[in-house]
C-alpha cells in the first residue's frame, strides 16, 4: 500500500511567530530534525565576499577606486577599516596575470597543497623545481617571479557578523606574517604539558586597515590585535573555524571565479609586476 502523505498547509495557515526571539522557540529542536532542506548545500555553494585592496579600475561613477581602501565584491562598497575575528588560514602558491583584453584575472597556475601546481592547460607540474616559482630578475634589475605563496583567510566581519576573505600575497605577506608571529605563532604555553604552541587565530578581534607605500603607488595591511574574546564568543569562532576549514578549497575557489575581475592590482597600465614583487624575497 502506498504511503499515505500528509499535504503541506496553505501560506495562510502556517502559524508564525513575530519578535527577536522567534528562532530561539525553536532552537531546541534543531538537533532533532532528520531533514534540513539544505542537505546538498555544500563548499561550492558558499560564495563569501573578498575583500581587496590595491583595487584597479574605474567605480560607476568613473572615477579610480582609492588604493588605500578595501573593496567588497558582492555590495561593490568600499571601506577605510575592517574589525573582524579571523578564523582560518589557507596557504596555496599562484600565478596569475591580468587580461587586458578580456578585463579579469587569469589563473595561469595554482596549487593548493604547494606540492604540485595546475596549469591553466591541465598540465601539472612540481612547485618546488618550477620555473614560474624561482626568483629572476626582471627588466628593471628587480627581483621577481611569476608565482608565489598567497595566504587566503576567511574572517567575520564584526559590525554586520558577515563572512568574508581576503588575500595576502606579494607585498602584503610581511604584514600578514609579521602580525601572526607576533601575536599567534608559538605565543601560548600549555599548562598541561609545558610545550608551546600557537595561540589560534580567533583568540583575538583583529582590526585591518591600509597605509601607502612611501613611493605612493600601492598600499600595504595593516593588522592590530584587538580585544580577547569571551569564553563563549570563543567557541563559536571555534565551531566555524572547523567549518570552513573542512571546506575552504571550495570556498576559495568560488571567490576565485567569483572575484576574478576583481582581483588585479595591475590593471593600472601605471604599475606592472615589479611594483608588487614578493616581499618575501631573501636574495640580494
Amino acid at each position: 500500500m502506498a504511503r499515505k502523505t500528509k499535504a503541506a498547509p496553505s501560506g495562510a495557515e502556517l502559524a508564525t511567530v513575530d519578535g527577536g526571539d522567534a528562532l530561539a522557540e525553536l532552537a531546541d529542536f534543531f538537533d532533532d530534525v532528520d531533514v534540513t532542506g539544505l542537505e546538498d548545500f555544500g563548499g561550492e555553494d558558499i560564495v563569501l565576499a573578498a575583500k581587496i585592496f590595491n583595487m584597479g579600475g574605474l567605480d560607476e561613477d568613473g572615477r579610480a577606486y582609492p588604493r588605500d581602501t578595501f573593496f567588497d565584491t558582492i555590495t561593490t562598497k568600499t571601506q577605510d577599516e575592517l574589525r573582524a575575528v579571523l578564523l582560518v588560514d589557507k596557504k596555496s602558491h599562484r600565478w596569475d596575470e591580468y587580461n587586458n583584453a578580456e578585463e579579469r584575472t587569469d589563473v595561469l597556475c595554482q596549487s593548493d597543497d604547494r606540492v604540485s601546481g595546475i596549469m591553466h592547460d591541465g598540465t601539472e607540474r612540481a612547485c618546488a623545481s618550477c620555473p614560474d616559482y624561482q626568483w629572476r630578475r626582471g627588466d628593471d634589475g628587480k627581483p621577481v617571479r611569476r608565482c608565489g605563496p598567497v595566504h587566503t583567510v576567511v574572517g567575520i566581519e564584526l559590525e554586520n557578523e558577515t563572512p568574508f576573505l581576503i588575500r595576502f600575497k606579494k607585498t602584503g605577506l610581511k604584514a600578514w606574517r609579521a602580525y601572526t608571529m607576533a601575536h599567534h605563532k608559538g605565543k601560548y604555553k600549555s599548562r598541561k604539558t609545558g610545550k608551546r604552541g600557537d595561540v589560534p587565530l580567533f583568540a583575538y578581534e583583529c582590526n585591518l586597515s591600509l597605509r601607502m607605500h612611501s613611493g605612493g603607488k600601492y598600499a600595504l595591511p595593516i593588522l592590530e590585535k584587538g580585544a580577547t574574546l569571551s569564553r563563549d564568543a570563543f567557541e563559536d569562532a571555534h565551531e566555524a573555524a572547523k567549518a570552513y576549514l573542512d571546506i575552504i578549497n571550495k570556498v576559495v575557489a568560488v571567490a576565485d571565479a567569483q572575484d576574478a575581475r576583481h582581483a588585479a592590482p595591475d590593471k593600472d597600465p601605471a604599475l606592472g609586476s615589479d611594483d608588487f614583487a614578493d616581499d618575501d624575497f631573501a636574495g640580494g
